[in-house]
């Protein structure tokens, strides 16, 4: 979560846009620790819930 949050603050994203650019952005995954087959992508209720 902690590198999601980085994520955030760096490209300015809403948890919508992140919940976006987390489904379409494989390096984003990545970096995240997240792929579509064995984890699921958190939606935006979730990221915001968390921080």
């Amino acid at each position: 979560m902690l590198r999601i949050y980085f994520m955030q603050q760096w490209y300015v994203l809403s948890d919508p846009g992140l919940e976006d650019v987390l489904y379409e952005i494989e390096s984003m995954r990545r970096f995240a620790g997240l792929n579509l087959v064995d984890n699921m992508v958190r939606d935006e209720t979730m990221i915001l819930s968390n921080f």
